[in-house]
C-alpha cells in the first residue's frame, strides 16, 4: 500500500483499497508469524480476557479430590506417589492455569525438564525436582517420519548460552502439551553436531505444533482493529472544530485592523502569570482540545466580537456497522460478550448457572482444554516414572468434571425413569402386597412393560441385570415364582 496519511482513507483509489483489504484478510501460515500474532491478541484486553476465561473454568479445583488434577489406579502406592509427586515436585496447583491459558492461546505449551542443562545439574538440584514452562517461541518439537526425534532451541532465545552436547535435545527435556489437528506441520533445517566429533551436519525435521483456541478469531481479530483505528481517526478528524471570531474594526485601515485582532487573539489565546521564583512574567497558550481560532475582521457590523463554531460534527453511535465484526468477533473467541462486559443485557438466569451451562460451544472448549492438559500430564507421569525406573501400571488423570446443560438434562431424563419406575412398583406392591398371586409369567410381562417404559425400547433382561444376554427373564427369578 502506498503511504497514505491518516486522513485520505477515504481518498484510496480501487487498487490501494483491494490492496488494503487483501493484507488484513491474508493469514500467514508460518509458525513464528502464527506466534507473533497470537501474543498479539493477547495484548487486546477482550481477547485476553477470554482466554483466561477458558483456562479458569477449565482448570477448576475440584473441592471433593481437593486438587485441580490428580490421578486414580487401583495400584494404591503408585497412585499416593504420583500424586504426592504433582502437587509437591511439579506443583501441578500452580501450573494448571498457566498451562491451559498456553494451550488456549497458542494451541501448545512447553515444560522444560533441564535434564540437558549442565547449569541446572552443577545448582545441585536433580531432575524432576523443578519445572519451568517455556513460551513455544523459542521451541520446537522435531519428528521425523512420524517419529518424534528431540526438541529445538532456537539460537535467538535465551537459551543461548545453555550448555549441550548436541544442538538437537533429546525427548526428555521438554514435556511437550499440544492441541494437535494434524493440520500444523512445518519444515525446518537443523545443525547437528555428529557424536565424536566437532563437525556439524544439516539435518531435516518436520516441526509439529498445535492448533490454537484463538484461531478462529485471528483474520477477525485484524479487521476488529483495523476498524477500531479507522474509528479513532475519524473521530480526530472530524470532531475538530473552530471558533470563527468577528471583530468590530470599524474604519480602521488594514494596518490598525492587524493591530486589533492580534490584541483579541492574545487575550483569548494565551494566559499570562507572574513567576515568583523567577521573577518573570510568562505568557502561555491556553489549552484547546482540537482545530483552532479563526478571526476575521468585521466593518460597521452590530457589537464589538461576534463568535460563531463550525466543524466536531462526527456521530460515533451512527457506526452500527462496527456491531456487526464486533459480534463475529466474539462468536469466534466462543465467549458471550456479556461476560467480557461489552454488552448490557445479560442472559437469563446468570445467577442460578454457570457459564458452561448456558453456552455449550463454550463448555465443550473447555472440555477440549481440559483433555489437551491430561494428555501432557500423562507424558509427564511416564517421563518420571522412566526417571525413577518405575512401570506404570494402568492409571487415569482426572480433573474437575465441567457440568454442561447436556449432562443436566441427561440427570434430570434420568431421574424421571426412575420416578417412573417407582411409581409402577408401588403400582406392584399395591395389587400383590404379599407376593403371592403374581405368577412367573405375570411377572415377566410387567417386567418387560416396566423396562420398554422407561428405557423407551425392549432390552434383553440379561444386559440390564448383569447376566448373559438372552431373551428369558434372569436370576432375578431364580428365587421363586413371584416379585
Amino acid at each position: 500500500m502506498t503511504g497514505a496519511s491518516a486522513s485520505s482513507f477515504e481518498d484510496l483509489n480501487e487498487s490501494e483499497f483491494l490492496l488494503l483489504l487483501r493484507n488484513v484478510r491474508e493469514l500467514s501460515q508460518e509458525r513464528a508469524d502464527k506466534i507473533e500474532e497470537y501474543s498479539e491478541m493477547l495484548t487486546d484486553g477482550i481477547t485476553l480476557s477470554a482466554a483466561e476465561l477458558i483456562a479458569e473454568d477449565s482448570t477448576q479445583l475440584d473441592e471433593k479430590a481437593g486438587a485441580t488434577v490428580w490421578v486414580k489406579s487401583l495400584d494404591k502406592d503408585f497412585e499416593d506417589k504420583i500424586n504426592a509427586f504433582l502437587q509437591n515436585e511439579f506443583e501441578i496447583e500452580k501450573k494448571a492455569f498457566a498451562l491451559a491459558l498456553n494451550i488456549v492461546a497458542f494451541g501448545e505449551c512447553y515444560v522444560n525438564t533441564f535434564y540437558s542443562d549442565e547449569d541446572f545439574k552443577q545448582s545441585g538440584k536433580k531432575t524432576g525436582s523443578f519445572f519451568e514452562i517455556e513460551s513455544p517461541k523459542y521451541v520446537a518439537h522435531l519428528y521425523q517420519y512420524g517419529d518424534p526425534i528431540g526438541y529445538y532451541v532456537f539460537e535467538e532465545n535465551r537459551f543461548s548460552s545453555r550448555r549441550v552436547s548436541e544442538m538437537l535435545l533429546s525427548e526428555k527435556d521438554f514435556i511437550h502439551f499440544i492441541a494437535d489437528q494434524g493440520l500444523n506441520r512445518e519444515k525446518i533445517e537443523v545443525e547437528v553436531q555428529l557424536k565424536g566429533s566437532n563437525l556439524v551436519e544439516k539435518k531435516k525435521y518436520t516441526i509439529r505444533y498445535g492448533t490454537s483456541f484463538l484461531e478462529a478469531a485471528r483474520s477477525l481479530y485484524k479487521t476488529k482493529v483495523l476498524l477500531d483505528n479507522i474509528l479513532i481517526l475519524s473521530r480526530l478528524s472530524r470532531s475538530q472544530f473552530y471558533r470563527i471570531f468577528g471583530i468590530e474594526v470599524g474604519k480602521a485601515d488594514s494596518i490598525e485592523t492587524q493591530k486589533i485582532i492580534k490584541e483579541v487573539r492574545n487575550a483569548i489565546s494565551s494566559q499570562r502569570s507572574v513567576n515568583l521564583e523567577k521573577g518573570t512574567l510568562d505568557s502561555m497558550s491556553s489549552p484547546i482540545s482540537t482545530g483552532g481560532n479563526v478571526y476575521i475582521p468585521m466593518r460597521d457590523g452590530v457589537g464589538s466580537v461576534k463568535v460563531d463554531t463550525t466543524g466536531g460534527d462526527v456521530d460515533v453511535r451512527a457506526l452500527l456497522d462496527i456491531d456487526h465484526f464486533d459480534n463475529q468477533y466474539f462468536g469466534a473467541l466462543k465467549v458471550p460478550k456479556q461476560f467480557l462486559g461489552q454488552a448490557e443485557d445479560m442472559p437469563g438466569g446468570l445467577g442460578d448457572t454457570t457459564l458452561t451451562r448456558l453456552d455449550i460451544r463454550y463448555a465443550r472448549t473447555c472440555k477440549r482444554v481440559q483433555t489437551v492438559v491430561k494428555e501432557g500430564v500423562k507424558d509427564l507421569i511416564d517421563w518420571y516414572c522412566s526417571e525413577k525406573n518405575i512401570t506404570p501400571p494402568d492409571y487415569e488423570v482426572h480433573m474437575a468434571t465441567i457440568s454442561t446443560a447436556e449432562d443436566a438434562e441427561a440427570v434430570e431424563s434420568e431421574e424421571l425413569r426412575l420416578a417412573r419406575l417407582d411409581r409402577i412398583l408401588e403400582l406392584l406392591e399395591r395389587l400383590d402386597p404379599e407376593g403371592e398371586n403374581l405368577n412367573r409369567a405375570d411377572a415377566s410381562k410387567i417386567l418387560k412393560f416396566v423396562i420398554e417404559e422407561i428405557y423407551g425400547e425392549p432390552r434383553l433382561y440379561g444386559e440390564l441385570f448383569g447376566g448373559e444376554k438372552k431373551s428369558e427373564p434372569g436370576p432375578i427369578f431364580e428365587r421363586g415364582e413371584s416379585l
